[in-house]
């Protein structure tokens, strides 16, 4: 009852494994003995929540925990991980006996739930992949269970890759070293992605929750949210690991009745309206989040 009375409030719950075994059929954090409560509140839940790059406006929020760039204290392989390492390359990093990526999206999911971000009832999902029904499946794995946090619900299926698309990524890369690359603008998203047609008329009173490993400039995450305001999603959350850069473009489109959210569109890049934004920026963010890691793992090692 603890557990239910919780998650149907929207507040974090964690149990503790020293007075009882967890119940069946529950997800929640675990605290094994009265000292890991008192660690996990000054590792996540101390001070204010911390992010790298922050933007509001209207009906969405977007979230960056650190740069893109940013290197962590880490005890295996090595001293130091860069984000890339577990979020790119899947490499297998630990910080103490945790995994290196679970911690990484504690502290998003933490930060977003300190700020008031997350609500109770929550849809979750994780923007798509470049290949046609596929997510990050990291990404997938770690959010079916950290939205049973908040009795919420990861919805693999509610933003649709229905075509292949170029990886931006490493079209970026190839850009970078001079090779052929191919362009990719908001219009690759608009005509590859889409919302799942069995949630038209569920998001109404909901707060989505979107997920991505990393930002650039954007296009990604503001396909997601202009298909989930045509949708009409109460609220928007977009949270990301790492930002490579400083901007956000915003996109509007001109002629918004052209949208058709449940299915692909041939919407065109001189469909959209595109507005530079500044997000506010934390450069003392790394640093801090460092703080905190190298902090626990003294605590650890005492």
């Amino acid at each position: 009852m603890d557990w239910r009375t919780a998650i149907n409030s929207g507040v974090m719950y964690q149990h503790a494994a020293w007075a009882a075994p967890m119940p069946a059929g529950t997800t929640s954090l675990v605290a094994r003995t009265p000292a890991e409560v008192d660690s996990f509140l000054k590792m996540f839940l101390s001070g204010e929540p911390g992010w790298s790059h922050r933007t509001d406006q209207g009906n969405w929020s977007l979230r960056s925990l650190l740069p893109a760039s940013a290197r962590l204290p880490s005890t295996q392989p090595g001293p130091t991980f860069r984000l890339q390492d577990v979020f790119t390359y899947n490499r297998a990093v630990k910080i103490g006996d945790a995994d290196a990526r679970s911690l990484l999206m504690l502290f998003v999911i933490a930060n977003a739930y300190m700020e008031g971000l997350i609500p109770a009832n929550p849809f979750f999902c994780v923007y798509p992949s470049s290949t046609s029904g596929k997510v990050s499946e990291q990404l997938q794995t770690y959010l079916d269970k950290a939205a049973k946090l908040f009795h919420g619900y990861y919805r693999e299926d509610l933003l649709v890759r229905a075509v292949d698309a170029p990886d931006t990524s490493l079209e970026r890369w190839k850009a970078g070293q001079g090779q052929p690359a191919k362009t990719v603008t908001i219009a690759t998203q608009a005509q590859t992605v889409h919302l799942g047609p069995k949630y038209r008329g569920r998001l109404g009173t909901k707060t989505v929750v979107v997920l991505d490993d990393f930002t650039t400039h954007g296009m990604s995450l503001e396909w997601a949210r202009i298909l989930l305001t045509a949708a009409g999603a109460q609220r928007i959350v977009m949270l990301t690991v790492g930002k490579y850069g400083s901007r956000h473009t915003r996109y509007e489109l001109k002629d918004p009745s052209a949208l058709a959210p449940y299915q692909l569109n041939s919407l065109t890049a001189d469909s959209f309206n595109a507005t530079q934004l500044s997000p506010d920026s934390d450069p003392h963010a790394q640093d801090r989040l460092c703080q905190r890691i190298a902090a626990a793992l003294d605590t650890s090692q005492a």
